[in-house]
């Protein structure tokens, strides 16, 4: 039989069987198999070789190739043709992930920032591409950009892992064979990291910066100093969560970021460890209750009302927050100096919790305080201050020995 027949002008293309699940149609060999929805289908090889010529696919190698195809399939290697683009993929992956956050399994802030995240980064390069032609070339290319724009380590990361994890969800539903992410050299890797490390304030800078800060921010600074907190449980304080007989802030939700379609919303905290009850220092007992006064003034000290509102009442968006109060207060202040990174509520956090091990206080009571899920992930990120307060322990204690100014 002719491995190659012609086809006259106007005649439909036909399969000419040549061997058991191969066949020939236009001058290309196309191979049957069944694939793992168990459904019949063809796959296109490639040009027949022609006699004399060394070029193109002999039938041995298409008995060959069908071979390897249905080995792959019954191993659960290979996967069905997809026309689906990443745009189809990711779409699937938030509905997935919607249905986790409606459990309460996930969070709904988490959610929304993988949205944010897919929207300005990845939909505009990868989007309308055949999830199943993605390589990792595709992935460097935009990784590369990423980086030429400045953003920092912990965000490309952040993209990154984004990506993988809407590739591993292509995976589990029979899209893709593996992640295309494996195949990028380790030099290509998003390092994950920050080039800069958290500032700790001193005890003098923080006065400075709380006497610094604008009158409508001023004690959302200062708690945010004397706390802790992370930001978006500063903001999502309200009224009931202070006690000032006790003393105490009760931590028990965060604070969603608000969008267009959405207003901001209480969310469950992240871990259990997050609820908490943090002790309120003498300075932001003080401030609070002024604090208070000027809200019973505009009828926002109801318990269900926010800390920290605007003049209607509603939370203070958390851009505001940063650009309209820390960030003005810290140039005021002069932390904010062209050879520092920008004073963050990030870094007011860590300076809170770096001055409770600096005074001594015990790591299990620094993690509560902190709302770390455990007692090594405070050894773990603030190991540099545990070791500083040892020292500095032990260099008293020597001191002490000798009798030298007692």
């Amino acid at each position: 039989m002719n491995p190659n027949p012609t086809r006259q002008t106007g005649e439909p293309r036909r399969r000419v069987a040549v061997a058991p699940g191969v066949y020939v149609r236009d001058g290309k060999y196309e191979i049957s198999y069944t694939d793992i929805e168990g459904r019949f289908r063809f796959k296109t090889l490639g040009p027949v070789r022609q006699p004399g010529s060394r070029e193109g696919l002999t039938k041995r190698d298409a008995l060959a190739a069908r071979e390897k195809l249905r080995v792959a399939i019954r191993a659960g290697e290979a996967v069905a043709p997809s026309r689906a683009k990443l745009d189809e993929v990711a779409s699937s992956f938030f509905e997935m992930f919607e249905s986790l956050v409606a459990a309460g399994e996930k969070s709904e802030r988490t959610l929304d920032l993988y949205r944010q995240r897919y929207r300005s980064h990845l939909e505009r390069p990868l989007g309308r591409l055949r999830i199943q032609n993605l390589r990792a070339e595709h992935v460097a290319r935009v990784l590369g950009e990423l980086r030429r724009q400045g953003l920092s380590p912990w965000t490309i990361t952040g993209v990154y892992t984004l990506l993988g994890t809407i590739l591993n969800h292509a995976v589990t539903r029979g899209i893709i064979n593996d992640s295309p992410l494996r195949r990028l050299s380790r030099t290509e890797r998003p390092a994950g990291r920050n080039r800069t490390r958290a500032r700790v304030l001193t005890e003098k800078e923080i006065e400075q910066l709380i006497d610094s800060t604008p009158e409508s921010y001023r004690a959302l600074v200062a708690t945010a100093a004397y706390s802790g907190l992370r930001q978006s449980e500063l903001l999502a304080l309200r009224w009931c969560d202070v006690d000032f007989e006790e003393e105490v802030l009760f931590v028990r939700h965060q604070l969603s970021r608000a969008t267009r379609a959405k207003p901001a919303r209480l969310l469950p905290l992240k871990t259990d460890a997050g609820e908490r009850t943090v002790i309120l220092l003498p300075a932001l007992h003080r401030m609070l209750r002024q604090h208070r006064e000027t809200a019973f003034k505009r009828g926002h000290a109801q318990t269900d009302d926010f800390l920290f509102a605007t003049l209607t009442g509603q939370p203070i968006y958390y851009r505001n927050a940063s650009a309209r109060g820390l960030d003005v207060a810290a140039n005021r202040a002069g932390l904010n100096n062209p050879d520092q990174q920008k004073l963050s509520f990030h870094d007011l956090r860590h300076s809170f919790i770096s001055h409770l091990i600096a005074g001594g206080i015990d790591v299990v009571v620094v993690q509560r305080q902190a709302g770390h899920a455990r007692p090594s992930i405070t050894l773990d990120r603030y190991s540099h201050e545990f070791a500083n307060a040892q020292r500095a322990a032990d260099l008293r204690a020597r001191i002490a020995a000798t009798g030298f100014g007692n």
